[in-house]
């Protein structure tokens, strides 16, 4: 709600500085740029408080998301160990998920050279 009213309180100056100009006469594209100019330079003065609210209630926003994330990426990762384990322990047999036929060990990693041998000659696996 903060950051809907102070982005309705920046329309509102843009729109009075904008109806001030035109009653002294500017028009034009010059009214449109006086006003931008004009409405930006007022609300950093006028609109500090709104503002820092609206930045509170964003970062909140932004803290909440990057958490989710940061839980959601910790589940998948365990997820993942727990398939590498089975896969790697002889626990499953065949295909298991993320391993497709003729990948290996399922990890899409391209093997190490041999000692002596050019890494950049090496046989695609």
């Amino acid at each position: 709600m903060a950051f809907l009213r102070y982005t309705l309180l920046r329309v509102l100056l843009f729109l009075v500085v904008a109806a001030l100009l035109w009653i002294v006469g500017i028009r034009g594209v010059w009214l449109v740029l006086f006003a931008i100019l004009g409405s930006g330079i007022i609300s950093v003065f006028a609109l500090s408080r709104s503002r820092d609210a609206a930045s509170v209630v964003l970062a909140n926003r932004m803290s909440k998301i990057k958490s989710r994330m940061a839980e959601r990426t910790a589940a998948e990762d365990a997820w993942d160990d727990r398939q590498r384990a089975k896969s790697e322990g002889g626990g499953v047999t065949g295909n298991t998920v993320g391993k497709e036929p003729g990948m290996g060990d399922g990890r899409w990693t391209k093997p190490a050279p041999t000692p002596g041998q050019d890494p950049r000659k090496r046989d695609e696996a």
